[in-house]
């Protein structure tokens, strides 16, 4: 930095008493200020961001927010200051530090958002604007019951087709309409999965374990998709055709 010239200003998000956003109780930015203090850090740790070897602060007010556990808390709880410091790490959006000094809180909302009127007006036309359009999309409110044995038939074949690249999970299919179907579907597929006499402990595992391995089955599954797009033509022949008749089915629906 020049001699003479401004420190450089950064960004700091904290809850609404200054506590630190990623353990709730270690460092005070609140305090700290009112005080006319500095916050250090002491740390022999690489500085390194994302790390506990570092204080975090913003090039922006926006870029304070990472989506830790506390900033879903409500913006209400959430205070903003502007600090400055000599960064020793730095990607372009955050800086890592060990010590900053806290210039001043800031107004939240009017920082990140604009002016109160603004944010209400914003807020006004999602409630009365937005929402009632969406509503109003022909594909959310069909002319007729969708034909669940047709949907079914397509889109098992349509997978059937996905299956020349990877596992797309057990078949027959079934289509629910409301949230107790989906229970009720889930219930009998645990049922014939597991044995009637297991702990429900054991069965809450068991579904983690294989959300985990499905999630990692999708990655890879597309992953041999995509590598496969040049290698199996006549598969994504197929695989299209099916696509532009469950399409044409569902345009169909709300004709």
């Amino acid at each position: 930095m020049p001699t003479g010239a401004a420190p450089p200003i950064y960004y700091k998000l904290t809850t609404h008493d200054g506590w630190d956003l990623y353990t709730g109780a270690t460092i005070n930015y609140r305090e700290a200020h009112e005080r006319g203090e500095a916050v250090r850090l002491e740390s022999t740790a690489a500085a390194k961001l994302c790390t506990a070897a570092v204080l975090h602060a913003g090039h922006t007010p926006r870029a304070t927010f990472s989506g830790l556990a506390r900033e879903w808390t409500g913006l209400d709880k959430l205070a903003l200051w502007e600090v400055t410091g000599v960064p020793l790490v730095d990607d372009g959006r955050k800086a890592g530090f060990r010590e900053l000094r806290v210039l001043r809180e800031l107004g939240l909302i009017e920082t990140v958002y604009g002016a109160w009127e603004d944010f209400g007006a914003r807020t006004r036309w999602i409630a009365e604007e937005l929402i009632p359009a969406v509503r109003r999309i022909p594909w959310l409110r069909p002319r007729r019951p969708p034909e669940v044995e047709l949907i079914e038939a397509l889109v098992t074949e349509h997978l059937l087709a996905l299956g020349e690249a990877g596992d797309v999970g057990p078949l027959p299919l079934r289509v629910v309409t409301t949230i107790t179907a989906a229970a009720d579907a889930a219930d009998a597929a645990d049922a014939a999965a597991y044995d009637a006499d297991a702990a429900a402990a054991a069965a809450a595992d068991a579904a983690d374990a294989a959300a985990d391995a499905a999630a990692a089955a999708a990655a890879a599954f597309y992953w041999r998709l995509w590598a496969s797009r040049r290698s199996r033509p006549a598969y994504w022949t197929r695989y299209n055709a099916t696509m532009l008749r469950m399409v044409e089915a569902m345009l169909a629906a709300v004709e």
